[in-house]
């Protein structure tokens, strides 16, 4: 929860500008829109190279092509509650859930 705390802390005062967030469920459905958007908001230029490079490693190590881990909070004894409570100041701020949605 520290390294959360701090890291919005430098966050605040960087400024958003110097920031892009990326869902993992978005980065995972369309790679390559999502990191161009990314680039597109910090005002970097991805070079027709990166996105090639990119896209060949998307397609070569798609999600679940090395197996598939499942698994949930309360097989570590961790309540949900408790940590939707104890992460509220991050996923309020960015709208995310602690499910990733």
């Amino acid at each position: 929860n520290v390294a959360f705390r701090d890291n919005v802390a430098f966050r605040d005062k960087g400024g958003e500008h110097r920031f892009a967030d990326v869902s993992f469920a978005t980065l995972n459905a369309d790679p390559l829109s999502t990191i161009g958007g990314a680039y597109e908001k910090l005002g970097l230029n991805l070079s027709d190279e990166a996105a090639r490079r990119m896209q060949a490693w998307s397609t070569e190590n798609r999600q679940g092509s090395h197996g598939v881990h499942e698994y949930a909070l309360a097989d570590f004894g961790i309540a949900t509650d408790v940590v939707r409570e104890s992460f509220r100041f991050y996923t309020d701020r960015f709208a995310v859930d602690i499910d990733g949605r």
